[in-house]
């Protein structure tokens, strides 16, 4: 359900996103030494960090003009919020500014160029590591992001 995985090239190591128990409506997952994310309480914790950086994403992004019979970034802006409450699919993985999240594995039809194009403004939503320092695990890897900034 939730996918991602990190590599720890100066200790040879390789961490991944692994599933606390098997709920479909509820993706409780832990990713590697970072983050555990294994009950209602930190599952909406990060579901609200989220949902607040993708609507200051969204406001941020300048608007475009429409074009007819081809799918702009408009088409795409209310997509970036509209299945953070629901998403049960979603990808994770490290930036220098903080964890993204790519909520690539909800789309439908025409959506799906939303998701997937490379110069998609609202696609990763990037939590940054301070908003995200409550809710991460106590060590050296916590410490090295939070340095970042």
């Amino acid at each position: 359900m939730v996918r991602g995985a990190a590599l720890d090239i100066a200790s040879g190591k390789i961490f991944t996103i692994n599933s606390c128990h098997e709920e479909r409506r509820r993706p409780f997952f832990t990713f590697g030494p970072l983050l555990t994310v294994c009950d209602d309480g930190k599952l909406e914790a990060f579901r609200t960090l989220w949902r607040e950086q993708a609507r200051l994403l969204r406001s941020q992004v300048p608007a475009v003009q429409h074009r007819p019979n081809e799918i702009t970034q408009e088409d795409c802006r209310e997509l970036v919020l509209s299945n953070i409450d629901n998403a049960t699919f979603f990808s994770l993985y490290l930036t220098p500014g903080g964890l993204a999240v790519h909520n690539a594995f909800s789309t439908g039809a025409w959506e799906n160029e939303c998701y997937t194009a490379r110069d998609s403004p609202f696609f990763p939503v990037v939590i940054p590591w301070q908003k995200l320092a409550p809710l991460m695990t106590p060590g050296p890897l916590r410490n090295e992001l939070l340095a970042l900034q």
